[in-house]
């Protein structure tokens, strides 16, 4: 399976820090309490539309299994993240198994 994160911005270094330390946290919970969940990331890189409306846009890519574990690390991870004011500019989200990868 395949779970994209999405950090979105009007400030393009913000898009940028906010999905390093979205990764840096990733690394750090999957070595640590979630060390059973067996990942594969790529980013953070910005999509091919790097740019829409005016807000700039970045996104990890997680090869994973999706599972209920999975499941449970990332919204975890979202709703931590959330409660970091250093980004409350910067919106972000999860989507498994999208559509398309562009």
């Amino acid at each position: 399976d395949m779970c994209t994160v999405c950090f979105v911005s009007e400030n393009e270094v913000k898009a940028l820090n906010a999905s390093r330390d979205f990764l840096s946290e990733l690394k750090r919970t999957t070595a640590e309490e979630y060390s059973d969940v067996k990942i594969i990331v790529l980013g953070p890189m910005p999509p091919r539309l790097s740019k829409v409306n005016n807000k700039y846009r970045y996104r990890i890519i997680i090869k994973c299994k999706n599972n209920k574990r999975f499941r449970e690390m990332i919204s975890g991870l979202l709703i931590s993240f959330g409660k970091n004011r250093k980004y409350s500019d910067v919106t972000f989200s999860a989507d498994i198994n999208p559509e398309n990868l562009i």
